[in-house]
């Protein structure tokens, strides 16, 4: 929750909480399950940190943290676990711009997922979080098609109540059509973003949308479906903005 807020100083506090608590009970599954998570934090810190050390230093952590997560669990991992752990590796690897490492990160997240059961599934790693993970290193290196199947694999598993899941993938789905070329698919599913971002309260959604419109304001002029998105995009921010300084002047 802290995460969801934007506080993310606090969000990692708390990871190292529970994972000493998770050490102390013996619980080496759930020691690497929140590694996993706070891996997949600092990936998300990272895409958003000024371009440079910043963005490499995030990286490095990331993937430091899913190996750690591999390291604890061993035997204990579940092939969910073990995909999840492997993904988000995959996307530590991508934010630091190696596609080598990212391809192999990738490979192995698809193999543990081959013999994944639906508890274990359920317990772990959905098949929207398995595909919005791997879409997404596979659009930092470029790999569009790739990327699109893995997105829409997502967007296909998203169970409709998971508004903010949904929202995320919608959105990652757009953007990856933007750098495929096809404008009108991603005005179409940034549109769809948008509707579901009006439901809910959530600084992931925000950034996920000014990532968005960072990709579509250049494109506006080729495409009116890519005006009306960025235009639409700048008045749910400026609402946002405006809602969030009512709510702190409370």
């Amino acid at each position: 929750m802290s995460g969801d807020v934007g506080r993310y100083a606090l969000a990692q506090r708390y990871f190292i909480q529970g994972l000493d608590l998770a050490l102390r009970a013996g619980d080496r599954r759930y020691a690497a399950d929140i590694l996993a998570e706070a891996s997949r934090l600092t990936v998300r810190i990272g895409e958003h940190a000024p371009a440079g050390q910043d963005t490499l230093r995030h990286g490095r952590q990331a993937v430091a943290l899913a190996r750690a997560g591999l390291s604890i669990a061993q035997d204990a991992a579940t092939p969910a676990l073990a995909a999840k752990l492997h993904a988000i590796q995959a996307r530590g690897f991508a934010l630091l711009g190696d596609a080598r490492e990212t391809r192999a990160a990738v490979a192995a997240a698809q193999r543990c997922y081959e013999s994944i059961s639906p508890e274990d599934a359920a317990l772990f790693y959905s098949v929207n979080g398995f595909g919005g993970d791997l879409g997404k290193c596979l659009s930092g290196i470029g790999d569009t098609p790739q990327a699109i199947t893995f997105s829409t694999m997502a967007l296909r598993g998203c169970e409709p109540w998971a508004v903010r899941p949904l929202c995320v993938t919608q959105t990652d789905l757009a953007i990856t059509h933007l750098l495929g070329r096809d404008l009108e698919q991603a005005a179409a599913l940034g549109r769809d973003a948008l509707r579901s971002a009006t439901t809910l309260s959530s600084t992931i959604t925000v950034e996920r949308l000014r990532t968005l419109q960072r990709q579509v304001h250049p494109l506006r002029c080729a495409s009116r479906h890519l005006t009306d998105l960025d235009d639409r995009i700048t008045g749910f921010l400026t609402r946002t903005a405006r809602q969030q300084a009512d709510a702190r002047a409370l």
